[in-house]
Formats: C-alpha cells, structure tokens, sequence
C-alpha cells in the first residue's frame, strides 16, 4: 500500500513517487481549501452546519452546494485509496471526516509528534517543516486563529529545544535553530530575544547590534512604531558607552526574569491628568504625540462591548510602555501614541484592527478612528 505525505505549510501540496504537485492543480483552489480542513482536524466529525458556516455563507442552496464539493473532492482524491476503507472522506451522523485510515501522513502530524528532546538531537528537521506559513496563498477566516496556533506552537517548541541545546553545550545549533524559526516570526519579541541573548553569549556583539538595527528598522517601516521589549533592553545595554555593572551571563538571567512592556491602561481621570501633561511636555520637549480615538461599531450592543474588551487587550500587548490609554465609553477607547508623523497612525490602527478581525470579521466588527496632534494650539482630527 502506498502512503501518501501533504504537506500543509507553504503551499498545499501532495507528495507521491517523489513527486511534488500543488494541492490546487489536483482539486482547484475551494476543494484544496475544504480538504485541508479536513485534514486539519483528522479524525474529528465536522458537522454540515459548520461546514456551510465556514464556506458557503451566502449560497442560495447550501446543502447542495456541500453534497456537490464533497462529492467532487470523493472522485478526485479516489485514485489515491486502494479500498473503500481508505477513501479519504468519510461520512459521519450529520458530518463528514477525514478518514484516519487514509494512507495519508501530513506535515503538521510530524510537527505535533515532535518534542524538544527529539528536536535537539536533529535540529534540522524544523527547518524543512516551517518554510513559507501554513497554507501560505488562502487567506479565508478561519485559517488565521489556526495559523497563529501552530505559529505559536512551533515558537515554543523552538525556544524549549534551544535551552536544551545550550545546556549540552550546543550553542551553535541553538543559534541556527531559532534563526530558523524567525523566518516563521521575524517580529517576535521572544524569538529575537533569544536569537540576541545567542549572540551575546558567543561575543558576537556587532552582529547581535546589526540583527536588532535590521529588525527595527524593517518593524518601524511596516508598521509605524518603533520595536520594543525585552530584545531592545537587551540591545541598550550593549550599546551603552558605560561599562555594564553585570556580566553578559547575569544580564541575560535579569531580563529572563522581567517581564515584557505593555501600553499602559488607567481611568478616565487619570488619563486626563496625564492628557495635560503630555501636551506641556510635547512642546517644551518637541515630541510628536497624537491622541488617537477608536470606535468599535458593530450590529449589537453585546457584540460591540465583547470587541471592545478584547480590543483593550490587543492595545495593552501591541503598543508600547510609553503609550497610555482609556475606555472612553461602551465601545471607544482614547489612546496617547507617540509616533513620529500622522502618516503612521493609520498603519498602527490597521495593524490593531487586523488582530481584532482575527477574532471578529469585518462583517461583524469594524474599527473607525479618529487622530490629532498633541499640542497646546490643537489642530484639526484625522478620520477614517
């Protein structure tokens, strides 16, 4: 019998015979999306409603619509089972499943079998797991809270089997193992913290500098704030013209310890004093500060206060410590953002949506803003 290898990271693509094919060549671009699905959640029956729910929302015959797509994909994946016990789809009480008899084997089962102990002994193997993201070219919703899953899955992996490797005196591999995984994240915090604390270690000083001026940079042009957290506390001690009071050893086991920097949250009263005293201090120090407004609107009041809630915490963990900000009514918040031009704002306030509509689609919820400058003159708002 035959074993049959997708592979779910980069683009969908079925291995057989030493052969590669995109997923989309064999099934068209809807059926690779729907049997990826399945193949997600092997094993686990997936009823009709969620299945209409998911792809076809609109359809005037949705019931049809899914007999016909699951009938398609039956005769197109066919070739591939030698019995009827192996055909790929199954049919379950009002569901459908990927078969776990299937003689298919896919990438992320080799990933979720993988431990840190088994990965620090070939550390190469992630490397050829994780290129591109996962089902890289569909951007349907449901695929994003999956992506992130398996994203945040692999960053854990990663960093337990880099600790592993650095206490065998691996450090090398620990080193080449999370520059791997940066391909996957290049922003992540905790992965350029780790990848400059390797660099550290080594004395490799100049490079772990052009790494961070690199990624801030690069963060700074995308989305209009500066990189922060642990990896630039990191990098300011190194930059320092004063000689450290610590060892390299002893920084790195000090900034393990602390944790990361988050905007700053407080009431309304508060926020107001701090308002006033933003405003004195942007004009005896000229610093650009704007008081960004958003507004969450949605179809139910329910709905508008639940994304609100979740949008403060998407706030806290996506701006800086320097960024102070308010529930300003139900479904408002006002936020002090230190940012160099009023260009930048829309690209901080799409980046929050973008987080925001990973959890609530546009359909459902949209963020609408409101942007002035700081200064004791004022100036008129920016809408959007």
């Amino acid at each position: 019998m035959e074993n049959y290898f997708i592979k779910l990271w980069g683009t969908p693509t079925l291995r057989e015979n030493g052969r590669s094919l995109p997923l989309n060549e064999i099934l068209g671009k809807q059926l690779t999306e729907l049997l990826c699905y399945f193949l997600i959640h092997r094993g686990e029956l997936v009823s009709h409603e969620r299945l209409i729910e998911l792809f076809w929302p609109e359809s005037v015959n949705p019931q049809n619509a899914l007999k016909f797509a699951v009938h398609r994909l039956r005769k197109l994946t066919q070739p591939y089972a030698e019995t009827k016990e192996q055909e790929w789809i199954a049919t379950g009480k009002h569901g459908y499943l990927f078969s776990l008899q299937a003689p298919v084997e896919t990438d992320l089962f080799q990933l979720s079998s993988l431990t840190p102990e088994l990965l620090a002994k070939q550390p190469g193997q992630i490397e050829a797991l994780i290129r591109g993201e996962l089902m890289e070219g569909y951007s349907s919703m449901w695929i994003l809270p999956i992506r992130e899953f398996w994203k945040e899955k692999v960053k854990t992996l990663v960093q337990e089997t880099a600790g592993i490797l650095d206490q065998t005196g691996q450090a090398e591999a620990a080193l080449q193992l999370t520059q791997s995984a940066l391909a996957l994240d290049p922003y992540s915090d905790e992965l350029n913290y780790r990848y400059l604390s390797e660099l550290v270690k080594a004395k490799e000083y100049n490079r772990a500098l052009k790494h961070y001026d690199q990624i801030s940079e690069q963060f700074y042009h995308e989305f209009g704030v500066e990189f922060e957290g642990r990896s630039k506390s990191l990098i300011y001690f190194l930059s320092s013209d004063r000689e450290p009071s610590h060892s390299i050893q002893e920084l790195v086991e000090e900034m393990n310890a602390s944790e990361d920097e988050c905007a700053f949250y407080c009431e309304q009263p508060v926020f107001r004093k701090l308002y006033q005293a933003r405003m004195r201090e942007s004009k005896r120090l000229d610093i650009n500060s704007y008081l960004l407004v958003l507004d969450v609107q949605s179809d139910s009041a329910e709905l508008g206060t639940r994304a609100t809630d979740a949008l403060i915490q998407i706030v806290k963990t996506q701006l800086r410590s320097c960024d102070i900000f308010t529930r300003t009514a139900n479904c408002q918040l006002a936020v002090m953002l230190m940012i160099k031009a009023e260009s930048d704002v829309h690209k901080v306030v799409s980046r929050l949506s973008q987080r925001l509509n990973r959890k609530y689609p546009t359909n459902q919820v949209r963020v609408y803003y409101h942007a002035q400058k700081i200064e004791q003159n004022g100036s008129q708002p920016a809408a959007n």
